[in-house]
């Protein structure tokens, strides 16, 4: 395992091109691999960067997205907030630097995150694929970057657009992807849901949208949805994020952590599922795919249909791999008491060591 730098070391920095996303390069300045770190759904850049500077440690220069619909506006306090993660060595103390902010920051970050929650009513989940696309591209030619191996990490809503992503991405061997991570992506729907009618909903929606004489179908259930502006509430999620309570409690600190999401844009995702799930063995790219015992928040079943059916790896150095902790309960393994042999184990893959 790499010795660690203190995170705050890492240089980090805010871009808006080709779409707003944050850029931690390792402090030592020796680089030898690009990897994008995709957020998932409600969350934003700064809830992967713990996990980026994990990655940074071991010489991976990290872009980070804030994906259409979610996260700051690149303001000071945006930045504030940002090293409340980069600068702290766990989550108690991320938490404490959070409280810390000063009212204005406070309530700035308050008034962006309900000014993304309403874009994300309007928000096209094709948007959101388009982001990762595009910032991956982004980085494979841009100058000396393009020279690097290429890598992404891509978690739950983030790794399905990622799936998505790579029909176009990975076309072409010579803008490939060296290989995808992928952490309990969002491959099904919510095991189980707060209402009947958000179950019945969703169950229907996505068989539907599975078969092309259906979706119309289930593009005019996805409409009701939206029509009743049903919301699911988030803060439910905050005790299935983690096993460890200090990631419990940050959870809902966070002031642009989303914990109210309308289920209208919940139900776009469905159709992509079906996409992926339909596509998976046009997937070229090597993927090692993580998953818990039970995802309370996302169907492991979806994972566990879609990662047996890839074609096998062109690289031999990177073969698929499906991962699955057992005895944990979690959405977020990153942030669980297993992060640190996952990350070790994920990384030695990512870097073709895998003994």
């Amino acid at each position: 395992m790499a010795t660690k730098t203190r995170r705050g070391q890492h240089h980090l920095e805010h871009r808006i091109h080709p779409v707003p996303h944050w850029r931690l390069t390792p402090a030592s300045g020796e680089i030898h691999s690009e990897i994008l770190v995709v957020h998932g759904l409600g969350e934003h850049a700064g809830r992967m960067l713990p996990l980026a500077s994990d990655l940074a440690d071991r010489g991976f220069a990290c872009r980070l997205p804030d994906l259409p619909g979610h996260g700051g506006d690149g303001s000071e306090a945006h930045e504030r907030l940002m090293r409340c993660y980069l600068e702290s060595s766990d989550a108690a103390e991320t938490m404490k630097l959070i409280e810390q902010l000063d009212d204005t920051d406070r309530q700035h970050l308050e008034s962006v995150c309900k000014k993304r929650q309403r874009e994300l009513n309007s928000t096209s989940f094709d948007a959101v694929i388009e982001a990762v696309e595009r910032c991956f591209l982004w980085s494979g030619g841009d100058g000396n970057e393009s020279r690097r191996p290429h890598f992404i990490w891509a978690h739950s809503m983030g790794g399905l657009a990622s799936i998505c992503a790579l029909e176009k991405i990975d076309r072409d061997m010579a803008t490939a992807p060296k290989g995808l991570v992928l952490t309990t992506p969002a491959l099904a729907p919510p095991p189980f849901a707060d209402d009947l009618l958000s179950r019945i909903a969703t169950a229907k929606a996505y068989f539907m949208s599975n078969f092309l004489p259906l979706k119309p179908l289930a593009f005019l259930q996805l409409l009701t949805l939206r029509g009743l502006d049903i919301q699911s509430d988030g803060r439910w999620s905050s005790h299935h994020i983690s096993d460890l309570a200090d990631e419990q409690a940050l959870h809902p600190v966070d002031p642009l952590q989303q914990l109210l999401l309308p289920m209208c844009f919940l139900g776009r995702l469905l159709p992509a599922m079906g996409r992926a799930h339909s596509k998976v063995r046009e997937v070229r790219t090597p993927t090692y795919a993580i998953a818990p015992g039970f995802d309370p928040i996302v169907n492991n079943n979806g994972l566990l249909r879609w990662a047996p059916k890839l074609r096998e790896s062109l690289d031999p150095q990177r073969p698929h791999r499906l991962v699955r902790y057992e005895d944990l309960c979690v959405h977020d393994l990153v942030r669980s008491s297993a992060a640190d042999d996952l990350i070790d184990c994920a990384v030695e893959w990512l870097e073709g060591k895998e003994s």
